[in-house]
Formats: C-alpha cells, sequence, structure tokens
C-alpha cells in the first residue's frame, strides 16, 4: 500500500493499518519497512478485528476494508490465507 500510497490520498483516500501488537511492535514494523501512513495498535486488544470478524484465536487475518465517507463498508478483500494480500492497485479500483 505504501508505494501507492500517493495514488490513494489523490483519490481523498487514507490508508490505517491496525496491528493487534503492542505500539512497539507497530512502530518497529512500521518504521523498518518505511510506512508514512497511520499505523493503529490494540496492545493486545483484539476487539476492532473480532468486530469485523478478521480475527481467528491468535491471529487478525489479512484483510483490506473500504469505508464510504457515510461510514458504510464499500468494498472488502479478506484473505482466509495469511499469506494472501491485496494488491494497491485494486483497492484503488474499488474506491467510490
Amino acid at each position: 500500500m505504501q508505494r501507492k500510497y500517493d495514488e490513494f490520498k489523490a483519490k481523498n483516500a487514507e490508508i490505517l493499518a491496525i496491528r493487534v501488537d503492542d505500539l512497539t511492535g507497530a512502530d518497529n514494523i512500521a518504521s523498518r519497512v518505511g510506512i508514512t501512513f497511520p499505523v493503529l495498535y490494540t496492545s493486545g486488544d483484539s476487539s476492532v478485528m473480532e468486530a469485523y470478524d478478521v480475527y481467528s484465536g491468535s491471529l487478525a487475518i489479512p484483510s483490506v476494508f473500504v469505508i464510504n465517507p457515510q461510514g458504510e463498508i464499500a468494498w472488502q478483500f479478506i484473505s482466509p490465507n495469511y499469506t494472501q494480500r491485496v494488491l494497491p492497485e485494486r483497492v484503488l479500483r474499488n474506491i467510490p
């Protein structure tokens, strides 16, 4: 998503990453790979992931949600395989 971040911004969209780990883990991954969009951390609280039905035991399921200006889910990608990620181009095509 980072490599296409300017294109997301051009569509007046924002990326928010949510991680189940603590701030140290979230900061570490963000700084290590050069992420400049916001990374939110839950300090082990899985309630956000559970609310979106993307939490399986101790792992968050890789997922992307496009939320429209009305706060509704306009598009989603949920992968049952933690090694599969959606391409940023596909997400960009689904931004209303």
